[in-house]
């Protein structure tokens, strides 16, 4: 849906239904552009609004990370926000869970894109949620580009029995994900492999291929 005419305004509709005819939890993303990164505490400003206006007394989770370079990010670097904007968003982020014209109406998360990569191999984490895109992709991280099968081909449930739920062991995830500790080191993969979610990604089915060793791909 992104890049449609209109879009935002369908997002305010959907909040507006969410916040009123719905039992739903509201969880909103915002992504932080060069354009767009002092437009976060009016944003806050307007969705509290119309939380109070509901009568609701839950909070909405709010979440915030870096912008990541990669997939069509990639190709648009000047809408990364500068380390002095990325400064005052951090700040007003802190001001504003302290602030108690906002602090009851939010759950405020300055995310953190690296810690799966770093943790989830690491501890040997269980694969226990899963990303699936429209086209019915299903991969390990939105950061890694690496198909791993496609729901329209098998279900769910067989991925799971054909081991989805360790495939954080499987040692090219693992190189993967060991080549990114911080956020510009992202861009290292879209180097080597592929930019992410630009028909470039790595595909190895985890039923019909063999996610093994894979030479751990030549080093990369």
């Amino acid at each position: 849906m992104r890049g449609l005419s209109g879009l935002y305004d369908r997002v305010l509709d959907a909040i507006d239904i969410t916040l009123n005819e719905a039992s739903l939890h509201l969880s909103i993303a915002f992504c932080p552009t060069s354009f767009n990164v002092d437009d976060f505490k009016p944003v806050c400003t307007m969705l509290r609004d119309k939380l109070k206006s509901s009568g609701r007394t839950d909070r909405i989770d709010l979440r915030v990370q870096p912008l990541m370079l990669l997939g069509r990010a990639r190709r648009n670097r000047t809408i990364r926000p500068s380390n002095n904007q990325y400064r005052r968003l951090v700040n007003t982020i802190n001001d504003l869970r302290y602030d108690p014209d906002y602090r009851g109406y939010f759950m405020l998360e300055w995310g953190d894109p690296i810690d799966h990569l770093v943790r989830f191999p690491q501890l040997q984490m269980q694969f226990d949620q899963v990303a699936i895109h429209a086209n019915g992709d299903i991969v390990v991280s939105p950061y890694i580009p690496l198909i791993i099968g496609n729901v329209r081909k098998h279900s769910l449930q067989e991925y799971y029995d054909a081991g989805m739920a360790t495939v954080w062991d499987k040692p090219v995830i693992t190189a993967l994900a060991n080549r990114m500790h911080s956020i510009d080191e992202m861009e290292e993969i879209s180097s080597l492999i592929a930019d992410i979610n630009m028909d470039g990604d790595l595909y190895i089915d985890l039923i019909d291929d063999d996610l093994g060793d894979l030479s751990v791909l030549s080093q990369l």
